[in-house]
């Protein structure tokens, strides 16, 4: 008969050793805005850090002004779930056009950088003002060069 190793000693001798318990991550704290230093919403493609620059060109391209939507879809105990976002902001009652998507962890980011999520569209606002207070003063205009921001793309109703 073979002779058998006694258990590392807090073992409880059942099954394997229980994988440590992660800490979960807090979508709700300050997301890395660090890059925002060397970003300005006013500035668009031109002010993207250099390696979305090259791995992404056609994702700088510009495209117009429109709402942007976001669209998530998964299969939850047999239901297929589509959930379509569209987020319309307004600062002092214009269109801010911060093109403000939804990513697969909920998560929220704007158009203009897609590496910096945050918890919320309302965190993302707060933190981007605050960043650039000028590009959204009343001295800060830009025209529409002839682009309409009451159409929708695709059809769809707002």
């Amino acid at each position: 008969m073979e002779k058998k190793k006694a258990p590392p000693k807090g073992h409880t001798g059942k099954g394997k050793e229980p994988k440590p318990v992660r800490k979960p991550s807090d979508s709700t704290g300050n997301p890395d805005t660090s890059v925002l230093e060397n970003y300005s919403p006013t500035e668009g493609a031109q002010s993207h850090p250099d390696w979305v620059k090259k791995k992404f060109p056609t994702y700088l391209a510009p495209h117009g002004k429109h709402e942007a939507t976001s669209v998530r879809e998964l299969t939850h105990n047999g239901h297929t779930i589509k959930i379509i976002t569209t987020y319309r902001v307004e600062v002092d009652g214009k269109p801010a056009d911060m093109h403000l998507s939804v990513d697969e962890d909920g998560q929220v980011f704007t158009h203009a950088t897609p590496f910096v999520t945050y918890a919320s569209a309302v965190d993302l606002m707060k933190q981007v003002m605050d960043a650039y207070p000028d590009a959204f003063s009343e001295s800060d205009s830009h025209p529409d060069q002839g682009h309409d921001r009451d159409h929708s793309h695709g059809g769809g109703n707002q």
